[in-house]
């Protein structure tokens, strides 16, 4: 069965703005910067771009490692940044530097999914070991199992942390 394309006066065509290339592999995440004229990329060739909105050129290009990345997620203060990498581990960035502050190990798997909390003082990853963490700035990993989902998103509201996974929300 085949549904109509719905088509309003109000439908405008798109087209790109502009283009950002550099990579040399798939670029997994994009975010935008504090201050609206930058964005970061991550990518599986194990690096974080930052590139100019304006002009398409890349600014800064952080190495991760021989791991690529799948996902970033900027602090809500704009001065930290988190990363999730194919091997299993998350780091954490110093957006001011480029430099990685930690490096954190456990997942067993890819990790898809990382985010922070709004008080910025918890990281969270994802994993397709079936197990979420939370990172405590200052107060050691805290490791949520999730019975073998594979996540793939995370939002933190308050103190309750929830998962989407491929197959339906979960709340842990």
């Amino acid at each position: 069965m085949s549904f109509p394309a719905i088509v309003t006066e109000d439908t405008i065509p798109t087209k790109p703005c502009q283009k950002f290339e550099g990579h040399t592999d798939w670029v997994r995440g994009v975010i935008h910067l504090p201050g609206g004229q930058q964005i970061m990329t991550c990518s599986n060739d194990g690096s974080l771009g930052v590139w100019n909105l304006q002009t398409g050129k890349r600014i800064a290009n952080w190495q991760g490692g021989e791991s690529g990345m799948r996902s970033i997620a900027l602090s809500v203060d704009g001065k930290k940044l988190v990363s999730g990498s194919h091997d299993g581990s998350v780091r954490l960035w110093n957006m001011e530097t480029g430099k990685v502050l930690a490096k954190w190990i456990g997942h067993t798997r890819r990790v898809w999914s990382v985010c922070w909390n709004g008080d910025n003082d918890r990281a969270l990853s994802g994993s397709s070991d079936g197990t979420a963490r939370v990172y405590c700035m200052g107060c050691g990993d805290r490791k949520y199992h999730a019975r073998n989902q594979h996540w793939t998103q995370f939002r933190v509201h308050s103190h309750l942390l929830a998962g989407l996974n491929s197959h339906c929300n979960r709340r842990i």
